[in-house]
């Protein structure tokens, strides 16, 4: 026996037990034991073994394991062509499905990836060409066929192409997904439905955009697949590849909206179409936008896709100050991700710094608010450009200090939050602590009653007094902490201690009486 069989023996006798349960109650148990045999020898290519167990039991040819995978499928995902062809001609079932709807078909394009090499591309032929010939490999890419020569065999023998899994999902779906171009190849030469759409509305051409290669998104576009699409949340091929950084893939779909252009233009001349195919980049692919009115330009800058954002902004440099639903500039969606180096391309780019959003935030109160990890040198760089702008301190602080329109600033959110650091640098770039929002509280309100004591000593350090500030119902600091119960008795007992020095015990007892509220009939 030789060592391959003498493993399958051993996984068989190790799942013989587990089978039992999953077999029809009448059946005899040899018949599963037999039939985990076929599957093992199925996926191991002995094709002399599965001839031999088939000969003696014929029912076998389409029995399942317990998730539904036939031996075909298990030949199919492992490249076995020869265990394909003799399961084919002994009756096997090319569309059969498993309990997930997975065909063959399936398990080929999303496992069957052939060992390839590449070689260097020659000079002669450029990428726009390849989109040209969907028969052609690429230049450059050397592989055998047996992957293609499985997805024809099972089509010949009647598996549908278009087959859906239980995701909604078709062969060529997880071709793209995989990269796997010789399998996109085969489905696409037998009619695979370039443009069917799976899950979340996604087509191969979405999928490939965010799992795939660039050969197969060039294969998928030759072949006629929609580039204008987009999934059921309104994400384009650009939004896509823009979110996830594929800068390539991203100048690749740039350049097939211009070929397409060119190849529909007639007529003009070459200054004239150079002038047309450059106004229908920067007026139509960069501007698509999604349901929350998003351009491709905010997905790069929030995902801190620095190189996607430059090349999006020297395409549509107009949109550079354009906004979501939520009032979003791309500078205040990097800002929310800390994207530091967005955010210096774009500020190099002239966007401006003191935009708001539509609660009236500014990039600095953003930046507070979310305290990323680079957040610090973030505020830095901001400020540090503000204060080189205009050289007069007041317009710094103006900036620190401008509240939204709730009347919080950005002090008040990262004493709230207990963002120790940022309040320091906000300190120093002339923050006020003493500002008051809405309800007439202080930063020190806020960090009492939420017990960040952390930002109550540092706001006590910077200034005793804040302890005598009362909100519109008269409240003190230390009455929303002992209402609230969130500061311990240790943090209030060092309020107290660090107070009582400046002023006489008779007056800290009357700040402490809370005086009735009075309030006007209107």
């Amino acid at each position: 026996m030789t060592e391959s069989n003498l493993r399958t023996e051993k996984a068989v006798i190790r799942s013989c037990t587990e089978s039992r349960y999953h077999c029809a109650i009448k059946e005899p148990l040899f018949s599963a034991r037999e039939n985990m045999i076929n599957l093992h020898h199925a996926r191991d290519g002995n094709v002399e073994k599965v001839e031999e167990i088939l000969s003696k039991y014929p029912e076998l040819i389409n029995r399942s394991d317990k998730d539904g995978f036939t031996a075909l499928h298990y030949a199919a995902k492992y490249g076995n062509l020869k265990v394909v062809e003799v399961l084919l001609k002994l009756g096997a079932s090319a569309d059969v499905k498993s309990k997930a709807n997975t065909t063959p078909l399936h398990m080929s394009a999303r496992y069957c990836r052939p060992y390839a090499h590449y070689s260097a591309r020659s000079n002669a032929s450029s990428t726009s060409l390849q989109f040209m010939d969907v028969s052609t490999p690429s230049s450059g890419f050397t592989t055998t066929n047996k992957t293609a020569a499985i997805v024809n065999t099972l089509v010949r023998h009647g598996a549908n192409v278009d087959a859906a899994d239980a995701y909604g999902l078709t062969p060529l779906h997880y071709a793209a997904m995989k990269g796997n171009q010789q399998a996109a190849r085969a489905l696409l030469m037998n009619c695979a439905a370039v443009n069917s759409r799976g899950v979340k509305g996604m087509t191969p051409l979405l999928t490939a955009c965010v799992h795939g290669s660039d050969d197969v998104v060039c294969l998928l576009l030759s072949s006629g697949a929609d580039w204008s699409t987009t999934d059921t949340r309104m994400n384009s091929v650009y939004h896509i590849t823009a979110l996830h950084g594929r800068n390539n893939t991203l100048k690749l779909l740039l350049q097939y909206g211009m070929l397409f252009h060119t190849l529909s233009c007639e007529d003009i001349f070459a200054c004239d179409l150079r002038e047309l195919i450059f106004e229908f980049m920067n007026g139509y692919d960069a501007r698509l936008r999604d349901d929350d009115m998003q351009l491709p330009l905010h997905e790069a800058a929030s995902y801190n896709r620095a190189h996607v954002v430059e090349l999006l902004v020297q395409l549509a440099p107009d949109t550079i100050e354009d906004k979501t639903d939520y009032g979003m500039t791309p500078l205040l969606s990097a800002v929310s991700s800390d994207a530091l180096e967005v955010v210096k391309i774009l500020i190099g780019q002239n966007a401006d710094i003191c935009a708001t959003d539509n609660d009236g935030r500014t990039a600095i109160f953003i930046g507070a608010k979310f305290n990323a990890v680079k957040v610090l040198r973030l505020f830095e760089y901001l400020l540090d450009l503000c204060r080189q702008k205009d050289n007069e301190s007041s317009s710094i602080r103006d900036l620190v200090n401008h509240p939204d329109h709730n009347q919080m600033t950005a002090m008040h959110v990262v004493c709230n939050n207990g963002y120790i650091e940022v309040s320091k640098l906000l300190y120093e770039y002339g923050a006020s602590i003493e500002v008051l929002n809405e309800e007439e509280e202080t930063p020190l309100h806020l960090a009492a009653a939420r017990g960040e004591t952390v930002s109550v000593r540092q706001l006590l350090d910077w200034d005793k007094r804040l302890l005598l500030l009362r909100n519109e119902d008269a409240d003190t600091p230390l009455h929303l902490a002992a209402k609230n119960e969130t500061l311990d008795t240790k943090c209030m007992t060092v309020g107290l201690k660090s107070f009582y020095p400046v002023f006489p015990g008779n007056l800290l007892q009357g700040v402490l009486r809370k005086p009735p509220v009075v309030r006007f009939a209107c």
